[in-house]
């Protein structure tokens, strides 16, 4: 008798940890980006872009790639591949 209540007590508490840290962690990865974007990208707005977009500025902010290359693939993310490449000759369809 005294087993399921423990395993329902551990579940609980697995579903209340679960549910508090993608909130937390979401926060810090925002702060992160909306730190370290406006020396590769200034003057954008973090409100107007989907988590999807954040959460692929961290990954590339947090890169050990180049300043220039975290600049393009940022805006890449950011605006879209039509922004980036406007007026260079299209290579894709």
């Amino acid at each position: 008798m005294r087993m399921p209540a423990i395993f329902i007590a551990a579940c609980l508490g697995l579903a209340v940890v679960t549910t508090a840290s993608p909130g937390s962690a979401n926060s810090q990865i925002e702060r992160y980006v909306a730190r370290e974007l406006p020396g590769v990208v200034p003057d954008v707005d973090l409100s107007t872009l989907s988590p999807h977009q954040i959460r692929s500025l961290y990954m590339l902010l947090s890169s050990e790639e180049s300043t220039g290359t975290r600049r393009r693939e940022a805006r890449s993310i950011i605006y879209g591949l039509g922004r980036v490449f406007q007026g260079l000759p299209r290579q894709f369809p």
